[in-house]
């Protein structure tokens, strides 16, 4: 058997999507089983100790703008939780909401309301180390 391996180089503003990162319909509750996703993200921190990262809560556009403003900082915060309580310092992890105002996908359809529904992390520093990471 053979596979591929991708390495990519970790520098401020790169952005990722949480896959496999759920919540409770309209909660601020990371559910069990997003275990695997934040498990991986606090060893990639835990192991790269200089990078610091923007965690980003959005939401669709169902709901009021202050609804979905609250609820995509609560996610944000939840997820700066659980990371901390995971060994990570705090000083290195910032977290906000945009609510429903950086959609991805269009709002019209399930399927695009799903996608615009996420958690994001941007790297915000690396202290000047040069940092390769296997995808």
């Amino acid at each position: 058997d053979t596979f591929d391996l991708y390495l990519q180089h970790i520098k401020p503003g790169i952005k990722v999507k949480i896959e496999n990162l759920f919540f409770a319909t309209n909660k601020t509750y990371i559910l069990p089983q997003s275990e695997q996703a934040m498990s991986d993200l606090a060893n990639f921190l835990l192991e790269n100790r200089t990078v610091t990262i923007r965690i980003t809560g959005h939401t669709d556009a169902v709901g009021t703008d202050e609804a979905n403003q609250i609820l995509s900082e609560g996610r944000a915060n939840a997820v700066r939780a659980d990371l901390i309580k995971r060994g990570v310092e705090a000083e290195r992890l910032e977290a906000e909401g945009k609510g429903e105002k950086e959609p991805v996908a269009d709002n019209d359809t399930e399927e695009g309301r799903q996608l615009n529904r996420r958690v994001e992390f941007t790297i915000t520093g690396t202290a000047g180390e040069d940092i390769e990471q296997v995808f």
